[in-house]
């Protein structure tokens, strides 16, 4: 029958809308440029909204936090409830929230982010929503940390001083006295007590020790006025606007007879000074051709060591095909001769591999990670479990092992070395080992114990070294590099590796993990 069409005129709202979605676009450059995240947390319902910018900086992926319990696991929970206590306190006097927390990020680091918000109320005063905004303040934090711990150096740089030392702000408040100035203005009250007085009031503290106090005053007023150094007399402050005064009072009675031994203990400072400079120069230098030249070495022996054994096999091949071919068809010497040349070989491989296997450990080395030590003493007795049947060893367990943070494969490597080094260096009937581990205040002491020949004192420390033997080959097979390996996995651990034992009464083996890496 027709139609009917209504049209109007949305071009303001148009605008209204572009206008709203590109402030939308700053909104979110201005977040992502400044590393700021938005937070929105729906007291009611318990629903909590981060902005991708916000979960960027808890190194999560969008959409993890959903409520504001998810949240509360991610923050340090020695932080939490004086945060919640001091927000809830400003909330409810209706008044905007400042403060400073530590989370948990994503990578494992430790992160500092500072808060700002403030709450919406509804007709009865009662919350509803709590918004914010958060930024990483983790730089900023490091960095008071470090001020902090200067200036509790300068501090006790000024109270170990022999002069006397206020030290005022520059909103004229003591900030630190030493002892030496209450002895010297004959005060009884401990330096702290005037830490926040005026300049006013200890100026009237210490007036009385002056020969002339309103002359002492005037001359105070003076400096403190010019705002420059003043040679010779009681203080010595900074150029240009000064964050304080730094106030030295020295006694100057015997300065005549100490002059020249003070000049010469400054030349003789300076000059040592300079060779100590010289010197940290010279030990850097070296420091850093030990690190090359220990990396060439490494290179120098995997590569040389890898090159060995081909023309090593071919050697150790057609050696035991001629002993199999003329064994019995040349003289005596002949068969020795190949059977010397065949064990050769045979020793000459292994060395090799020990070779190969102390300077991979840098390069082929592991991630850290968490180890329990009850599975790898496990893998270590069923890779024993032949050796120990035939030389009839006990290997005992003590207590469960903990779980520490390291490199499996290296750790299990020291265990297999130091239990079969038990079994092997021994000369009893049934060789007993036993492993224990012992939790000290900075991480974990293990042990590996045995009833075996044991070492005399003068020759423990060099064991650890690399091609040190105490036994001859025929006697005690071996190539020396075994104990070396593992010294070299434990210091790549943090911790320190070493023996008590003497001669006949066995050996017990240590060695340290610390708790973190």
């Amino acid at each position: 029958m027709g139609a009917v069409a209504v049209v109007r005129d949305i071009t303001i709202q148009k605008k209204i809308e572009e206008s709203l979605r590109v402030s939308e676009e700053r909104l979110r450059l201005a977040q992502t440029r400044g590393e700021v995240g938005v937070w929105d947390w729906n007291v009611v319902t318990n629903d909590l909204h981060f902005t991708p910018e916000l979960e960027q900086l808890y190194g999560l992926s969008p959409g993890t936090i959903k409520t504001y319990d998810d949240w509360r696991e991610l923050t340090h929970p020695d932080d939490i409830e004086k945060i919640e206590f001091e927000r809830d306190n400003q909330i409810a006097q209706h008044k905007p929230f400042d403060l400073e927390f530590r989370i948990f990020h994503h990578s494992g680091e430790m992160k500092w982010l500072s808060t700002r918000g403030g709450a919406t109320y509804d007709d009865n005063g009662q919350v509803k929503r709590v918004l914010g905004i958060n930024t990483d303040i983790t730089n900023r934090k490091k960095a008071e940390e470090i001020l902090q711990t200067t200036l509790l150096r300068f501090y006790k740089i000024l109270s170990s001083m022999s002069a006397s030392v206020l030290l005022v702000t520059a909103d004229n408040k003591v900030e630190f006295v030493n002892q030496e100035f209450c002895d010297y203005f004959h005060l009884n009250e401990e330096p702290d007590y005037f830490i926040g007085y005026t300049s006013l009031n200890m100026t009237r503290v210490i007036k009385s020790a002056y020969r002339n106090p309103e002359e002492a005053l005037l001359r105070i007023n003076d400096i403190v006025n010019n705002y420059k150094p003043v040679h010779g007399e009681e203080v010595l402050m900074r150029d240009g606007k000064p964050y304080g005064r730094l106030w030295l009072h020295l006694d100057i009675t015997e300065r005549e007879k100490t002059e020249e031994k003070l000049h010469e203990s400054n030349t003789k400072l300076i000059k040592e000074v300079n060779d100590h400079q010289q010197t940290e120069l010279r030990l850097k230098d070296l420091v850093n051709e030990l690190k090359r030249s220990n990396k060439e070495l490494e290179q120098f022996a995997y590569v040389s060591s890898h090159d060995l054994q081909e023309p090593l096999r071919m050697v150790a091949l057609f050696t035991q095909l001629l002993e199999r071919r003329y064994k019995g068809k040349l003289d005596e010497d002949a068969d020795d001769y190949i059977k010397f040349i065949v064990e050769g070989a045979k020793r000459m491989k292994l060395l090799i591999d020990d070779l190969l296997s102390y300077s991979r450990l840098n390069s082929s080395s592991s991630e850290f990670g968490p180890i329990k030590m009850d599975k790898v003493m496990g893998n270590v007795l069923s890779n024993l479990q032949l050796i120990s049947e035939e030389k009839n060893a006990e290997i005992k367990v003590h207590e469960p092992l903990p779980t520490i943070i390291g490199d499996e494969s290296q750790m299990m490597h020291v265990f297999q070395n130091l239990v079969a080094n038990g079994i092997k260096f021994n000369d009893k009937e049934s060789p007993e080992i036993n492993i224990s581990a012992q939790e000290e205040e900075n991480g974990w002491i293990f042990s590996v114990s045995d009833n075996g020949i044991g070492i005399v004192p003068e020759y423990q420390a060099q064991i650890f070294e690399i091609f040190k033997r105490l036994h001859d080959r025929d006697e005690y097979p071996g190539t020396g590099i075994g104990l070396a390996i593992c010294q070299k996995i434990i210091d790549r651990h943090g911790g320190k590796i070493w023996v008590e034992s003497s001669k006949g009464k066995g050996s017990i083996f240590y060695f340290s993990i610390p708790s973190k890496k």
